[in-house]
């Protein structure tokens, strides 16, 4: 067993612990059934956690040494990209389901902390944090707000969610993510062949709902960051980018697809009502 104070992160690991299973569902009345994972397992990992330690930076950038052409050689375990660390120890994070399926196996991935069963994930494999209001907040928050209509989109378009159990929380985007919805369905049909020109276009045109900080810079410059998008902000996105968030949904209920911004095609510019 490890005392979590003797624990110092590197290589951009953050120390989780699993929050939500989903191997087993809980009915109405108390009743758990189990799940089968073996089908599809991606769909069932356990990607809701929560941060228990966080490392003190993030490594990016080149080092001194070149390779056989003359170039700069990347820092040893650099991310891909330049951000920075917005995790806080207790956010809720969620993560890409292969960083838990990894972390089972590979040797050194899983530590016993305090009795309980942890795992390290790189930080460039975590998507968002939910990091959940005090008391005290919400209270302010109702006061200030008491004569106004609070709707699911309202409390979206400040970066925020409510679950069932009123519980409020701030939506942290990380590594230059954003949760888009499509506005644009794709016409399709089990029986019939549609042609593309129809409706199954190679873009999809989607809208912003959750957005964070954009991430500074590439280690490979040809990704190009798409700065200064806003809440519903309507933007093309490639076809293959349509990857869902969680395949078991906690986030408001909803379907959203996790698209970093380096893979915005453009943005569609509104007209000016004046």
């Amino acid at each position: 067993m490890i005392n979590l104070e003797k624990i110092k992160l590197l290589n951009n690991n953050v120390l989780l612990k699993v929050k939500k299973y989903n191997d087993k569902v809980e009915l109405k009345g108390g009743i758990v059934l189990a799940i089968d994972t073996s089908f599809e397992p991606e769909k069932h990992a356990n990607i809701v956690c929560e941060v228990v330690a966080t490392p003190e930076r993030l490594v990016f950038g080149y080092s001194t040494e070149r390779n056989q052409r003359g170039n700069l050689m990347p820092k040893p375990n650099s991310m891909d990209w330049k951000t920075t660390m917005e995790l806080r120890k207790g956010d809720e994070v969620i993560i890409h389901f292969n960083a838990y399926k990894s972390a089972f196996e590979e040797a050194g991935k899983v530590v016993e902390v305090d009795g309980e069963e942890h795992f390290f994930c790189g930080y460039d494999r975590i998507f968002l944090a939910k990091r959940k209001w005090k008391d005290v907040e919400i209270e302010l928050f109702k006061e200030l707000n008491h004569d106004k209509d609070i709707s699911v989109d309202a409390m979206e378009m400040l970066g925020v969610t409510v679950d069932k159990d009123m519980n409020v929380w701030n939506i942290i985007m990380l590594n230059g993510y954003m949760l888009v919805e499509p506005i644009e369905k794709e016409i399709t049909s089990k029986f019939l062949e549609i042609p593309k020109s129809i409706g199954n276009t190679d873009k999809k045109k989607v809208k912003v709902c959750y957005n964070g900080s954009d991430n500074e810079g590439y280690l490979i410059d040809v990704y190009e960051e798409a700065r200064g998008l806003k809440w519903h902000d309507e933007i093309i996105i490639d076809k293959h980018c349509d990857i869902p968030l969680e395949y078991h949904e906690t986030l408001n209920n909803k379907r959203y697809w996790r698209v970093q911004k380096n893979l915005v095609q453009g943005v569609v510019v509104k007209e000016s009502m004046f």
